[in-house]
């Protein structure tokens, strides 16, 4: 009984052992590859447009966007009026958070302190781009919305 218990311990002991070796030999984790192949990690500057409803441009500015290692999103942005159309959505600057997931999908908030007056972000964020969609958010849902496009 001794040496089948022996004999078992030495069995799970080698495959411990086997099984904890690196099995990737670029030594690149898959998060490392995805991160690099959409933004990497610290600040990029973006030169931004949004859009209305009517693709008309309303809004240029540029945002800062600083990509963290656990692909939460930090920055601050600048944005102003383009024309004299009446619009409500907030601007000038502040800071933004966000984060981004493993397909380049960012969700940035650039009102992070505010429960209404919100203007939200969602598009991809890649290859020195990001592209999608803002809408201004307020107490009863998104009331304003458009494209955006910003790149480096």
């Amino acid at each position: 009984m001794k040496r089948y218990t022996l004999t078992g311990l030495a069995l799970v002991m080698a495959l411990i052992i086997g099984c904890s070796g690196d099995d990737n030999p670029l030594g690149t984790t898959i998060e490392q590859t995805t991160q690099s192949e959409h933004t990497t990690q610290g600040e990029h500057q973006y030169q931004y447009t949004g859009r209305n409803e009517n693709n008309t441009v309303i809004v240029q500015g540029w945002i800062k966007i600083n990509r963290q290692s656990d692909n939460s999103l930090t920055g601050t942005w600048q944005l102003e009026s383009t024309n004299n159309e009446v619009t409500h959505v907030p601007l000038g600057n502040g800071t933004l958070i966000g984060e981004i997931d493993k397909d380049a999908q960012a969700n940035i908030n650039l009102h992070p302190t505010h429960t209404d007056n919100n203007l939200r972000l969602i598009g991809t964020l890649k290859n020195g781009q990001f592209q999608g969609q803002w809408s201004y958010i307020t107490f009863i849902g998104p009331t304003q919305q458009g494209a955006f496009e910003a790149n480096q």
